[in-house]
């Protein structure tokens, strides 16, 4: 699995490529997005909805050997994206930030179902404990609205690898709190190598659903909303 979705320097080959403004136009075809966008339209197209972020923290897998995972978001336990200069590029970065997803139906955001999806993997192993969290009201928040967003930000804060073109997350870090990739960013460019200027190549990248990435510790305070322990069966409120 790795090898296929691991989201930092590639050496794979025929995954598909795309101008980021072609990636865009195939999105004008799907009939799934076209009916989000009327149901949760924040999610798909943004702005962020800062009053609905959520925040799930799950089990790691016991085959990694890891230490638990920390189920309480704190600032203290925060690891900030410019303190990480010298990390790993990579088009979705791991152990630095936070991630939240869009509550959009009701208790449930896209993350939340995924999980759901997911009931019963050892990818996701309970206990989950899903957190709502409330974003400071003057966050500094970028919203990628589909792939030509997604190049130009990396064109804005570049970090070049060869031949391949990431996001400079720490520089990023000075001008913006947050990345909102919403919905129809995801489906744009999932998977997929974006070609753009100077012969350089974005590589794909696997966000799966409606994320935001937090660069900064920007929060007033966060509540348990849901603890979810079984891992058959509907969800307990």
């Amino acid at each position: 699995m790795g090898s296929i979705t691991a989201p930092g320097p590639w050496k794979l080959g025929g995954e598909p490529h795309a101008l980021p403004e072609e990636a865009d136009a195939a999105l004008a075809e799907s009939r799934l997005l076209r009916r989000l966008r009327i149901s949760a339209p924040q999610t798909v197209l943004g702005p962020l909805d800062a009053s609905a972020q959520q925040w799930i923290a799950t089990g790691r897998p016991s085959h990694l050997g890891l230490p638990p995972r920390i189920e309480t978001p704190a600032l203290q336990r925060f690891d900030r994206a410019d303190e990480h200069g010298a990390a790993r590029p990579s088009t979705k970065p791991f152990g630095l930030g936070l991630f939240t997803s869009t509550r959009a139906w009701e208790r449930w955001s896209m993350w939340r179902a995924y999980l759901e999806v997911n009931r019963g993997s050892s990818l996701f192993p309970m206990p989950w404990k899903v957190w709502d969290l409330a974003p400071d009201p003057d966050a500094r928040v970028l919203e990628i609205t589909g792939a030509t967003a997604w190049a130009r930000f990396i064109l804005d804060y570049p970090l070049l690898e060869g031949s391949y073109l990431y996001p400079d997350w720490a520089r990023a870090a000075h001008d913006w709190d947050a990345v909102h990739m919403t919905a129809q960013t995801v489906v744009a460019y999932q998977g997929i190598w974006l070609d753009v200027e100077g012969n350089t190549t974005i590589p794909p990248t696997y966000w799966d659903v409606e994320s935001t990435l937090w660069l900064n510790w920007r929060f007033r305070g966060a509540r348990l909303t849901e603890e979810i322990t079984s891992p058959v069966g509907p969800p307990k409120y």
